[in-house]
């Protein structure tokens, strides 16, 4: 049988009851004429996606249905259904992997026939998306509010297993499976157009990863940290090993002393000495010396801080492997207590990969804020006209104020001058950009400026991590004058 032979039997199955009831015909119908077909996968394609559409149908469906048990408190009714659409959901994000089966070439090739279109615009997507509000309302009121529960009472406080948690599972699992599929729709994204590029009406793909970390019920995740946190502060975030013998037994163990090959021994000093560290609760006595040691060895070995004490002095310095956690033997305290240099007191040789991080940073920052005021000088105006648009006074003044900041902020962090400073500064400066020309009044006109007021938090978060670990020790403005 040749090829078009197959494919009117395809096109127009023979129609009994079976068919008849499910509409087979025009089931069949909705898929584009095989014969018009892009390529060999333009009918995967639609399938999928007519597929995904109808499982959102369904879900909605029984969503509704949900929402009325929830409010009369059903619990069973409520599993039941929440595990039919977490069954939904696991199909929806398994099939998207048939999609992985199209090469990038006959994908761009489909991509033609979509004309605007993107996944963003799907009707059960966007319907979805407005669900769980209502899920979460009706929740509150008939299994916290109603029974005079709060979050924290239901998996902590007053934690029973009983009807409220087990619906809250219900419901974060569902959050969590939907979280998955948008995961799993992101990476066949990153596979079939790559996420350097635009979506496909020109929004940059840093949206669909925005709301990739969306969550439907925050509050039942936030609990999870809260509990942590707590139990945290409890038990201590570093507790002894219980591998080791003494742990088991309830006592820390013994840190040998640092100064062992420095002159010192590993027996403990006579209580006359007056010498001893002090790790938690434990004072374990070491010998005099003069030069300390860093008796955490970097954090590498042990978690304890630890201070040296001799005769009621203590003192502590840059440890000479670390740069963070050093403490000084007795007359080390004593020599900085007389105002006299200490070897100890040397910062460390910074390691080469650390130095070109920081200077690839410093130079990246840079090259944002100069690209910046490259434009505004290329055509001020139009910068001038977009901050009129914003609804600002003096826009060609606030323009060139803009510039001349940006060229400071350029000059700072290539030199590595006041760059503490300059990197709060541009940090302030970015927070005022993300709320006044891409804040919420923005996002209803244009989704995609969502995703560029995240962009600005991206850049204030490194902004302020570079300001407290400072512009590193090489190429900088202050360590050339130093020298």
């Amino acid at each position: 049988m040749h090829k078009p032979d197959y494919y009117a039997r395809i096109e127009a199955p023979e129609m009994r009851d079976y068919g008849v009831y499910l509409s087979c015909d025009k089931l069949l119908a909705c898929q584009k004429p095989l014969a018009e077909m892009v390529n060999a996968d333009e009918l995967q394609f639609q399938i999928v996606h007519q597929v995904e559409e109808l499982w959102m149908k369904l879900i909605a469906y029984t969503l509704v249905d949900v929402v009325d048990f929830l409010e009369q408190q059903n619990t069973h009714r409520i599993v039941t259904l929440m595990g039919r659409v977490h069954r939904l959901m696991r199909l929806m994000t398994a099939q998207l992997d048939l999609l992985e089966t199209m090469s990038p070439k006959e994908y761009q090739e489909i991509r033609l026939q979509l004309g605007n279109g993107s996944g963003q615009e799907s009707p059960g997507f966007k319907l979805l998306l407005r669900m769980p509000p209502d899920l979460w309302r009706a929740f509150k009121a008939s299994y916290l509010d109603g029974r005079g529960l709060s979050v924290e009472d239901v998996y902590d406080v007053s934690y029973d297993h009983g009807d409220s948690y087990v619906v809250a599972e219900a419901l974060i699992e569902f959050d969590e499976l939907f979280q998955k599929f948008r995961a799993n729709h992101l990476y066949l994204i990153h596979r079939s157009i790559g996420l350097g590029s635009k979506s496909l009406k020109g929004r940059p793909v840093e949206l669909l990863q925005a709301g990739a970390l969306h969550r439907f019920f925050p509050e039942l995740w936030d609990i999870r940290c809260d509990m942590t946190d707590r139990w945290s502060g409890q038990y201590g975030t570093v507790r002894a090993p219980i591998s080791h013998p003494e742990a088991k037994a309830g006592v820390r163990p013994a840190i040998p002393s640092p100064l062992v090959g420095e002159g010192g021994s590993a027996r403990s000093a006579e209580p006359d000495e007056g010498c001893w560290t002090e790790c938690g609760d434990a004072k374990l006595e070491h010998p005099s010396s003069d030069r300390g040691a860093c008796p955490r060895a970097c954090r590498r070995q042990d978690p304890w801080a630890a201070t040296f004490s001799h005769k009621g002095r203590r003192g502590s310095a840059a440890c000479r492997i670390c740069g963070r956690c050093n403490v000084l033997g007795a007359k080390s305290v004593a020599t900085l207590e007389d105002g006299m240099s200490s070897e100890t007191t040397q910062s460390p040789a910074q390691p080469p990969w650390q130095t070109a991080a920081i200077l690839i940073g410093r130079l990246i920052f840079a090259a944002v804020f100069l690209m910046a005021v490259t434009f505004k000088f290329i055509d001020m105006g139009a910068t001038a006209g977009y901050i009129a648009a914003a609804g600002f006074p003096f826009p060609l003044f606030l323009a060139w104020c803009a510039a001349v900041l940006e060229v400071v902020l350029v000059l700072c962090f290539l030199a590595g001058a006041l760059f503490s400073q300059a990197a709060l500064v541009a940090g302030a400066y970015v927070l005022f950009l993300a709320f006044a020309f891409h804040g919420p009044s923005h996002w209803a006109g244009n989704q995609a400026e969502f995703g560029f007021f995240v962009d600005h938090f991206t850049f204030l978060a490194g902004l302020l991590f570079a300001a407290v670990h400072g512009p590193g020790r090489v190429l900088t403005w202050k360590a050339a004058l130093a020298r």
